[in-house]
Order: C-alpha cells, then sequence, then structure tokens
C-alpha cells in the first residue's frame, strides 16, 4: 500500500511544481506587459510637456525681445531728447523743448500699450496651443467622455472580434475604471445581441 500511495504523491509534487512554473510565467509576462503600458504612456506626457515647455520658452524670449526692444527705443530716444534739449538750452528755445518733453511722456504710453498687447497676444498663443495638445492627450479624450476597455490581462480591445460573450472587461474612463461583461459584439451599425457591454457590479 505504501509503496502505491508513494507514486501519486510524488505526480502531485511534480504537478504542483509545473502549476508554480506556470503562473510564476503568465505573471511575468503580465507584468512586462503593464510595464511596457506604463513606459509609453509616460514617454507620451514626456514630449507633451517638453512641448509646452517649448512654446513657454519661446514665449518668454519672445516677451524678453520685445522688451528690450522697447527699452532701446526708449533710450533712444531719451538720448535725442536731451540732445535736443541741450540744443534748444543754448539758443533758449523753451516752447520747443516743452512741447518735446509733452510728446514723450504719451509716446512713452503708447510704447507700454504696445508692449502690453504684445505680451496678451502671445499669451493667447500659448493658451491656443496648450489647449491644441490638450485635446491630442489620450487623457483628454477620455475627459470628452470616451472610454478604453482592455481585457483582464490589461490589453487594449481594439475591435468586436478580440472579446467573447462573457468576458470580463476593465472600462478606463476620464475619473476612474469600472468592470463590465461581454454580453454580445457587433462588427456592423445594426446591434445584433442587443447592448455590448453590461455593467458588473
Amino acid at each position: 500500500a505504501a509503496e502505491m500511495v508513494v507514486p501519486d504523491a510524488r505526480a502531485q509534487e511534480r504537478s504542483l511544481r509545473d502549476l508554480r512554473g506556470r503562473l510564476a510565467r503568465a505573471i511575468r509576462v503580465h507584468l512586462a506587459e503593464d510595464i511596457a503600458t506604463v513606459a509609453t504612456l509616460r514617454s507620451q506626457f514626456a514630449h507633451y510637456r517638453l512641448t509646452i515647455a517649448e512654446h513657454e520658452q519661446r514665449v518668454d524670449d519672445m516677451a524678453q525681445r520685445i522688451e528690450q526692444a522697447v527699452l532701446r527705443g526708449q533710450a533712444r530716444r531719451r538720448a535725442d531728447v536731451e540732445r535736443l534739449h541741450r540744443r534748444l538750452a543754448a539758443r533758449h528755445p523753451r516752447v520747443v523743448i516743452a512741447n518735446a518733453r509733452a510728446s514723450l511722456g504719451p509716446l512713452e504710453v503708447r510704447l507700454a500699450g504696445a508692449l502690453r498687447a504684445r505680451v496678451v497676444h502671445a499669451r493667447a498663443s500659448l493658451a491656443e496651443r496648450m489647449a491644441a495638445l490638450d485635446a491630442m492627450s489620450p487623457l483628454g479624450v477620455l475627459a470628452r467622455g470616451y472610454a478604453i476597455a482592455t481585457t483582464e490581462g490589461g490589453r487594449a480591445v481594439r475591435a468586436p472580434s478580440e472579446v467573447a460573450a462573457g468576458q470580463k472587461l476593465s472600462i478606463r474612463v476620464h475619473r476612474g475604471t469600472f468592470s463590465a461583461k461581454v454580453d454580445g459584439t457587433q462588427t456592423s451599425d445594426a446591434p445584433e445581441n442587443g447592448s455590448v457591454l453590461e455593467e458588473h457590479s
């Protein structure tokens, strides 16, 4: 009786070892797929952040160049006024000097207003580009009401042929995820088996 029992126990141990090995390999495969997906998403978001940073840097450079150009223009105009003032002071043309000083104030106001307008325009352009980048972001697509269905293995579902009735799916939306079960599939505009997904509590 002992000789009959021992081979069965050894066979069961080998079976358990095989099952453990297959389970470990399956876990490693799923982890590798998840890691690859996360790495892809991180690289995409890094690209978006880099693009936004580049646009922001361009706007800052543009604003700095505009400010420097305005300051140089103001410095040149002030120097011109000072030269004119010295020439007129030697002849005592007080009326001409008063007119020159009166014209300098509105000119500075107009230059400052032009600078503010350019900066506002640059910021508006940056906001539009950032909005366009957000629209291309996967999270932006989810925010507009779309969802991503993935299998239990983490693979995104792209066609009805990739799932079967009764299969469980994970649905990713803008603010979280929920589980669903496939009730049926359809490959044309006319539904074949009623609703495609049934919410799974």
